[in-house]
C-alpha cells in the first residue's frame, strides 16, 4: 500500500482554543501541527507484471499534535489519558482490560488568527503516544496530545472524517453551537 503525505507547511495553526467531546480544554502553547495522509492501493494486471496500471484511494486520515497549555484542569488531563477514571478531584488509573472501546469524540481547534479558523475532526481518538507531564515551556506546563481521526459512518459521504476552514454555512455559526458535539 502506498501513501501520499501531503505538504502541510500551510496546515500549521498557531495558538488555538481546544474543544474535545464538547469540553473546552483551554488554549495551546505554540503551533498545532496537522499530518494528513492519503493511502492508495496499486492495481496490477497479469499482462503488465509488477507495474501498476492504476491506484485506488482507500482513505485519508488526519492526526494533529496539540500542545495543550492549560493543564491544571482535570478535563485536560482526561483528554490526555482517556483510560483514566475521574473520582472527584482525582484521576485514577488501572482497571482490568476488556473489550470496551477507547473514548472517541469530536475535536474542534479554533485558531485565534489566520485564514483557516477551524479544524474539526468529527470522530477522534487520543493516540497511544507517550504524554510527559513534568516539563514546562516558558513557565507553562504543556501536555503534547496527539489526536487521530476515525471514520464517522453516521455522517454524509464526503464529510466523514474532518473539515478545515470556515464554519458558516457548514454547520451553522459555530461547531459548538451546532449541537453535533
Amino acid at each position: 500500500m502506498s501513501q501520499t503525505i501531503h505538504d502541510i507547511d500551510n496546515l500549521t495553526w498557531g495558538i488555538c482554543e481546544v474543544y474535545w467531546n464538547g469540553e473546552a480544554l483551554g488554549a495551546t502553547k505554540g503551533n498545532v501541527n496537522a499530518n494528513i495522509v492519503t493511502k492508495n492501493v496499486p492495481v496490477y494486471s497479469d499482462k503488465y507484471g509488477s507495474v501498476p496500471t492504476k491506484q485506488f484511494d482507500v482513505g485519508t486520515t488526519i492526526s494533529v499534535e496539540v500542545p495543550l497549555a492549560e493543564t491544571e484542569r482535570l478535563e485536560s488531563l482526561l483528554a490526555a489519558f482517556p483510560v483514566a477514571n475521574r473520582n472527584g478531584r482525582s484521576l485514577e488509573f488501572g482497571e482490568a482490560l476488556d473489550e470496551t472501546d477507547l473514548t472517541t469524540g469530536g475535536l474542534v481547534l479554533k485558531a485565534t488568527q489566520g485564514d483557516l479558523p477551524y479544524l474539526v475532526i468529527y470522530k477522534a481518538l487520543v493516540t497511544d503516544e507517550p504524554v510527559q507531564i513534568g516539563y514546562t515551556n516558558d513557565g507553562l506546563r504543556v501536555l503534547q496530545i496527539t489526536f487521530e481521526s476515525l471514520l464517522d459512518s453516521t455522517r454524509d459521504k464526503g464529510e466523514m472524517t474532518f473539515h478545515i476552514g470556515e464554519t458558516a454555512g457548514y454547520f451553522g455559526p459555530t461547531y459548538m453551537e451546532s449541537g453535533y458535539f
